[in-house]
């Protein structure tokens, strides 16, 4: 399972409804909590259904502050036992776990966060010994002297408090991967304010059962806080997609210089034959020209993510502060360009292929992964859920199946096809199938 925690600054924010889109998009979070939407509780409804989640709580903001959306997929049934402006206390269930989660947003003044503290303590005295418990969220309260970064200002107001609640709960941190700092002032030169916020703890029965839990922080950028992203499972290797033209291409002047190139080869065979090999060499020259020349706005993209994840791990001068800020910056220009980019193609796709880019669609598509993905094999009396398990399962299954001693002889199958009512081409249908094509039939079929 995997959970994403993410203080939004503002869900109005095009950017912001972007990186949920990306993140879901990337990393399929099953639950994913979002702070400070500042935004109408049924809006965030809409929203949640455009990333491709159908079920969704939480609390509309009071004017320009607050609010809180807590959106799940269909693979986990969830029940919300109580929730108010700063805490979601729910209790999760898929296929393997059943456990207390509490999504907080500690409040923004130091003088009350201590009645969230409070309610943690309560109901960490409701819970049962055989109870699971995880809490994760913005807690808005550091820790200890480590937990910031300030050339003015090191004062930690609160902290006792957050400790005594913590140790009360008997919770232990989630432990973290990736930046350090999870919030930022934004602020530049000595002024500048880095904090350790956003967090994820568990009770040691949690911790226990879930040993391979994992907590990723994601640089500050979109907002003044990084999203965390907590996974009780090992992340699944890269696999490499299969190719298929994109229809995005299209959009670049240079993708029919591209494919009219490679037609133009010369082959001799069959029309199917000759078909299949100019597909063959229009496929190798079209990946060739994405990844040099229309993907290269991606790629600086990627770059710069990875500079900005190094630096902010590693911050500890005026000038780091000062370097971060450029990188963030030139990171944002290129994000902005990328939108614009998006923005036109969908009016060429609106006015050319009518309305295929649209948010149901992309909904749907969502919702589509998710449902196709296995979470859980159930082999020889026992679920497995790991990646390298599923995998020799199935592998193991086929191997199986397909390497039986005793396999079927030629005539045997062709006596069983004999008893099938299989539809067969007459011969006229066989002759119109192998005429020659032309230009504007493929235009008239495809276009």
């Amino acid at each position: 399972m995997r959970l994403m925690s993410w203080n939004a600054r503002g869900l109005g924010q095009p950017l912001a409804k972007k990186f949920i889109a990306e993140m879901t998009q990337k990393y399929n979070p099953n639950i994913c909590f979002v702070m400070e939407t500042r935004y109408d509780y049924k809006k965030g409804e809409i929203l949640a259904r455009n990333w491709g989640y159908s079920n969704s709580t939480g609390m509309s903001s009071r004017g320009f502050s607050g609010g809180l959306l807590l959106i799940w997929d269909d693979n986990v049934s969830m029940n919300i036992s109580s929730m108010n402006e700063n805490l979601i206390f729910a209790y999760v269930k898929d296929f393997k776990n059943a456990f207390w989660l509490t999504c907080i947003y500690g409040n923004p003044k130091t003088h009350k966060r201590h009645l969230v503290w409070h309610q943690l303590k309560t109901f960490s005295n409701s819970l049962k010994e055989q109870d699971e418990w995880i809490v994760m969220g913005d807690f808005n309260q550091v820790l200890e002297d480590k937990d910031k970064l300030s050339f003015k200002n090191t004062t930690l107001r609160g902290a006792d408090l957050l400790r005594n609640c913590i140790d009360h709960c008997q919770l232990s941190e989630i432990p973290p991967l990736g930046q350090y700092y999870t919030w930022s002032n934004k602020k530049e030169e000595i002024e500048a304010v880095w904090e350790r916020l956003d967090r994820g703890f568990a009770n040691p029965l949690w911790l226990t059962n879930h040993d391979k839990a994992v907590l990723y922080n994601f640089p500050v950028k979109d907002s003044d806080h990084g999203a965390l992203l907590i996974s009780t499972e090992e992340m699944p290797p890269f696999i490499r997609r299969i190719y298929r033209f994109e229809a995005m291409w299209l959009t670049d002047k240079d993708c029919e210089k591209v494919v009219e190139a490679s037609w133009k080869n010369n082959y001799t065979g069959s029309p199917s034959f000759i078909l299949v090999q100019k597909l063959k060499e229009t496929k190798v020259a079209l990946k060739i020209w994405n990844k040099n020349f229309f993907g290269n706005i991606f790629v600086r993209k990627k770059k710069l993510q990875t500079q900005l994840q190094q630096i902010q791990r590693s911050l500890q001068t005026l000038y780091d502060i000062k370097k971060e800020r450029e990188i963030r910056r030139e990171l944002q220009t290129i994000e902005e360009q990328e939108q614009i980019h998006w923005m036109q193609k969908s009016r060429v796709n609106w006015i050319v292929q009518g309305d295929r880019n649209t948010k149901f669609y992309h909904a749907v598509t969502k919702r589509r992964k998710i449902r196709n993905r296995i979470y859980g094999v159930y082999s020889q009396g026992r679920w497995l859920a790991e990646q390298k398990e599923m995998k020799e399962a199935f592998e193991n299954h086929l191997s199986k199946v397909f390497n039986q001693n005793q396999e079927p002889q030629v005539q045997e199958i062709l006596n069983k096809l004999e008893h099938l009512n299989i539809p067969k081409l007459d011969e006229e249908q066989a002759n119109w199938l192998s005429q020659p094509f032309f230009r504007k039939e493929i235009e008239t079929t495809a276009f």
